[in-house]
Formats: C-alpha cells, sequence, structure tokens
C-alpha cells in the first residue's frame, strides 16, 4: 500500500501498542490456511483497543476484493489484526483519544506496515477525527456489528467451476469463523480462507463428478452462530441470501 504520509511510516516503528483489556489474538492455522479462534474471541466486539490513525488513497481494490462504499467511510486493518483477511468487512467505531469524535469504517484493506493497534483510514474518515496536516492521531476503537438489516451476500470468484470453486462472504454482521461446503458425499468440507477474502474449496469438494450447483454453504461466525444457503455458479455477480447472523451482543 503507497502511504500518502511518509513521516507515518518512520513513527510507526518507534509507537508500542496496547490493547485497554485483555489483548484477543487470533493466529493463522499454517495447516488448513484458516484461522484458529481462541475461545475467547467471542468478546472482540466488547474490546476496546488503542492504536494511531493515519490515512491513505487506495489504487484499485483493496486486499479485501470488496468494491468501496460510496460514503468513502473505510479502512485498512493493520497486519497482525488483518489476520489472513479474517477483519475484512468488519465495521469498526473510531474514537480520537481524549475527544468525543467518533467515526464508523468498514475495513476494506489491508495496512502491511502498521503495527498491531493501527488502522489506516480514508483520508474523507480521517478528517472526520483530526486534520490533514497532523497526519497521525491516537486512537481508541472497538468492532461493532454489521450497519443496517442487509442479509449475507456471496460472490463466486471468477473461474469457479464444478472443479474449482472460490466463494466470497459479504455483508456477514460479525466476523466470519469458518465456511463449509457439502461435498458429492453429503459432508460438509472447510473452505480454507484466502488473504484476498476468498474461501478456497481445494480439498476435492467440487472434483468435476458433481452438478454445477446449486451447492449449500454452512458460514459460522465469531460467535458460533451457524447459517446455511444454496449458492449457485453466478460467478463475478453478489448474490443476496435469505440469511444472517442473529444479533448476539
Amino acid at each position: 500500500m503507497k502511504k500518502t504520509i511518509a513521516l507515518s511510516i518512520v513513527l510507526f516503528g518507534l509507537l508500542s501498542i496496547s490493547c485497554e483489556q485483555e489483548e484477543i489474538t487470533i493466529n493463522s492455522d499454517e495447516k488448513t490456511g484458516n484461522s484458529s479462534f481462541s475461545e475467547k474471541l467471542n468478546s472482540i466486539y466488547t474490546t476496546n483497543f488503542s492504536g494511531q490513525a493515519t490515512f491513505y488513497t487506495p489504487t484499485g481494490l483493496g486486499n479485501c476484493s470488496e468494491e468501496y462504499p460510496t460514503s468513502k467511510m473505510y479502512g485498512a486493518m493493520n497486519k497482525p489484526q488483518y489476520n489472513n483477511s479474517n477483519a475484512c468487512g468488519s465495521y469498526v467505531e473510531i474514537t480520537r483519544t481524549g475527544t468525543t469524535k467518533k467515526v464508523i469504517v468498514k475495513i476494506l484493506d489491508q495496512c502491511p506496515e502498521c503495527p498491531q493497534g493501527n488502522i489506516d483510514l480514508s483520508k474523507e474518515a480521517f478528517l472526520k477525527l483530526g486534520t490533514e496536516s497532523e497526519g497521525i492521531i491516537p486512537i481508541t476503537w472497538k468492532y461493532i456489528k454489521q450497519l443496517g438489516e442487509a442479509k449475507i451476500s456471496v460472490r463466486v470468484k471468477t473461474g469457479s467451476s464444478r472443479y474449482y470453486f472460490s466463494l466470497q462472504i459479504l455483508n456477514h454482521r460479525y466476523m466470519v469463523k469458518k465456511v463449509e461446503l457439502k461435498n458429492k458425499n453429503g459432508v460438509y468440507v472447510v473452505a480454507n480462507r484466502q488473504s484476498y477474502n476468498y474461501f478456497l474449496d481445494s480439498d476435492g469438494v467440487f472434483d468435476g463428478s458433481g452438478p454445477d450447483g446449486p451447492y449449500d454453504v454452512r458460514i459460522t461466525d465469531v460467535n458460533d452462530n451457524v447459517v446455511t444457503a444454496k449458492i449457485g455458479l453466478n460467478v463475478g455477480v453478489i448474490k443476496a441470501t435469505n440469511v444472517q447472523f442473529p444479533i448476539t451482543n
């Protein structure tokens, strides 16, 4: 990611970031490519974090492979908390430390050079909290549930077929913990999370011997709520389902 403020890159290395409450981390499972969620992860929506905010101007889609909203209220999560795209699509409420200034943004990108606790904001979001000349400001922030009442949507990646299948989960109320696909034997198999915010069948779930859809997909959030939907091979198109995770927090 190209930074618009070079000074902030230098300052990142000099600042230590701490969580206001017990630090919660999400560790990547190297064997499966999915995240190994701790038993305490469901409290991530009641945890306050602290760090710094900067701003940037994106070129093309961010790492989350989602379109930017017309509101331009979006941000890039630091690499540790981006955690292999787990943060993608989440909403965070950010407060400038020591003030009542707040902004809500959707996480649609990753900031590889940012230390834990930091969020790189769109310029429009940053200006809700500070001035362009400041460049970097102290913040506290927390995850909040998805805004609005939209149902979960999915997008099947271009090139998918019964031989290869990759899909993206959108408009989820809470972070997605796991996505499973039902194979031809009626068994749900985990689809591996990719860093670009898609879930990939890389274990032969769709080996070419099955139909061209629709396929049964099971989606689990960080609160262990589970919803299921049938997904067709409408590649590259965002399709709304009729399900959404229940409000838990």
